[in-house]
């Protein structure tokens, strides 16, 4: 039993603690060199934005964000056709996969330290990354080859996801929308049309599915070229001008690791779960219950452990206007990325198994949420009131994905247009959070923002994801015994043999020599309305997602006061510098001819 003496000595040790972790945090709190503050745009020095080191920039900042949506959106779409040509392989399912989760970790670690340590070698990296990783998957002759270079081109994608922020520091608040609408508007071929360039490539080329990650490679190596010459941002010297040889020694190591390896196994968790294994399977289980214990883990350690860099610094729990733009994001998000595994399986379920039309179709989606997010950023600044906006676009969404329910494979038509016009409402979320998110935190924090909603969005969604592929998967199992056992048990068809005409029908196959065409063609409908039912279950089921953000954009801030014109970082370079010694000595001379 301790001691009064002991017990005195503890608190004051406690106290003491506490204390000189205060004291270092005020200590930090004025480390930023002014040089490295851009001020407002009336301060900024005259043709800043016109000078190479700006332009070159903003160029590395297209390619960059370009090679971000051809990275995902097109691989993506042609995993079956990759299995097809160097497998099979069970690992197919890990190229989605592994991008998923090798990102989820590096939103939030890698906006928060380039915000610590500046963020040229992470643009750099990112895209050199990405660059590599293409290349193993553009040479692989094997499906895990592939798995592999694309764990490199997801923690590319992770940081080039942050390609809004790096650019919207280096201009005023106010004209940030329209510069992320260019960012949206460049990545259309390779995100709004991804589905189709990508297939495409591989019925038009000769080297098929590689092509996509050729353009990857020119895409990234161009950003890296780029960014090499002209992006210098804030150096670690500026940002921490007074404690720059011991910042290291305050980041937040701990919380990186237990924030690391929590969600990697609770995404990962949640990835296997009916497909990979089991849901009752112990790996699953395990890597779910851990992952989660973690997570929980790693929040009590931020509040409590004293850290100068905390990864997620407690304040940003208690902020209510970053946490609900957030939800609202996540729960767009859930649904977008949802709908880019559900769309395109219901396409080749329901409407056409041919290729090219495939592609068409799915770009419905990626085109719409594309669309979206272009006008959002049009119109965020202009309309204000940005959680009424909010409120109208996801009051849209939840209602035009819901109505998909309405959908079987006698309405084509109307299924397209339902899912065009929901992605439209989806991507509006997108560049209206985009835009309110990082005006949620103080400037020195945007990297954390953008990172941290990365990874909110990512968790979320695959528990979305799960929920749905699970929900789907059951309801298959009892729908196609129900309507195609009908169909056969009137028809007399033996179940060996409709087992055979399912697998057939499943494969593309449209004649079977021991069923008569009629017979074929009342089962072929039977298996659609099956699909037909459970993709009805989904939609329905996903409005319960559509109202959490509905709610949640309820309680989200209208921010038009703070899109003003101040600027937070400033690019150096020999340019700028020679135009702000211009411009100094233009005041130095204006003072003399004064007196």
């Amino acid at each position: 039993m301790a001691t009064d003496t002991e017990s005195g000595k503890a608190a004051t040790s406690y106290v003491d603690v506490a204390h000189d972790h205060q004291h270092r945090l005020d200590n930090l709190a004025d480390d930023i060199d002014p040089r490295a503050i851009g001020g407002t745009l009336e301060t900024m020095p005259k043709g800043y934005y016109y000078t190479p080191t700006f332009i070159g920039t903003f160029l590395g900042c297209m390619f960059s964000s370009m090679a971000l949506f051809a990275g995902y959106t097109m691989p993506f779409n042609i995993v079956t056709i990759i299995d097809a040509d160097i497998g099979p392989s069970n690992s197919y399912i890990w190229i989605p996969l592994v991008y998923t989760v090798t990102g989820s970790i590096t939103y939030t670690v890698a906006g928060r330290m380039s915000d610590i340590l500046g963020r040229r070698w992470f643009a750099i990296g990112a895209n050199a990354a990405g660059l590599i990783g293409s290349i193993i998957a553009a040479t692989a002759h094997k499906v895990p080859v592939v798995v592999g270079g694309t764990a490199f081109t997801g923690v590319a994608g992770a940081v080039q996801l942050l390609m809004p922020v790096l650019l919207g520091e280096l201009l005023p608040n106010k004209h940030r929308p329209y510069f992320i609408a260019a960012i949206w508007l460049v990545g259309m071929p390779f995100n709004g049309f991804g589905p189709i360039v990508a297939r495409s490539v591989v019925v038009h080329t000769a080297a098929g599915w590689r092509w996509v990650y050729y353009l990857h490679i020119i895409l990234c190596g161009l950003a890296v070229v780029l960014l090499g010459l002209f992006y210098h941002p804030p150096t670690l010297a500026l940002l921490h001008a007074k404690h720059r040889k011991r910042i290291f020694s305050y980041l937040d190591l701990g919380g990186i690791i237990l924030f690391s390896a929590g969600l990697v196994l609770f995404i990962l968790g949640l990835s296997w779960g009916g497909q990979e294994f089991p849901w009752r399977s112990s790996a699953v289980i395990s890597t779910i219950v851990v992952g989660a214990v973690l997570l929980i883990v790693f929040v009590v350690y931020e509040f409590k452990m004293p850290i100068s860099y905390p990864l997620m610094p407690p304040q940003l729990w208690k902020n209510a206007e970053f946490i609900s733009t957030s939800l609202t994001a996540s729960a767009g998000a859930m649904i977008y990325y949802s709908l880019n595994v559900l769309w395109p399986e219901q396409i080749v379920s329901l409407y056409t198994t041919d290729s090219i039309e495939i592609g068409w179709i799915s770009c419905t989606v990626t085109g719409g949420t594309i669309l979206g997010a272009i006008i959002a950023c049009c119109y965020v600044k202009v309309l204000g009131h940005q959680k009424y906006q909010l409120i109208f676009a996801t009051t849209g969404m939840t209602a035009l994905i819901g109505a998909m329910a309405s959908c079987d494979q006698d309405t084509k038509t109307r299924a397209i247009v339902f899912v065009t016009i929901g992605s439209v409402f989806v991507g509006m979320i997108e560049g209206i959070t985009s835009n309110t998110t990082p005006l949620c935190l103080e400037q020195e924090d945007i990297g954390l923002a953008i990172g941290m909603l990365g990874s909110i969005r990512t968790g979320l969604s695959s528990i979305a994801t799960a929920a749905y592929t699970a929900i789907l998967a059951a309801k298959l199992e009892t729908s196609i015994s129900k309507y195609t056992g009908a169909v056969a048990a009137a028809q007399g068809i033996p179940e060996q043999v409709l087992e055979e005409v399912l697998a057939g029908l499943a494969a593309g196959q449209e004649s079977f020599p021991d069923v008569p065409v009629a017979e074929v063609a009342e089962i072929a409908n039977a298996y659609q309305t099956a699909y037909a039912k459970s993709f009805q279950v989904v939609y329905l089921v996903s409005i319960a997602f559509g109202v959490l953000s509905i709610i949640a954009s309820f309680f989200s801030p209208n921010l038009e006061h703070r899109f003003t014109s101040e600027v937070a970082r400033r690019l150096h370079g020999t340019d700028i510098d020679k135009k702000e010694a211009e411009a100094l000595n233009g005041t130095e001379d204006e003072k003399h001819a004064t007196v």
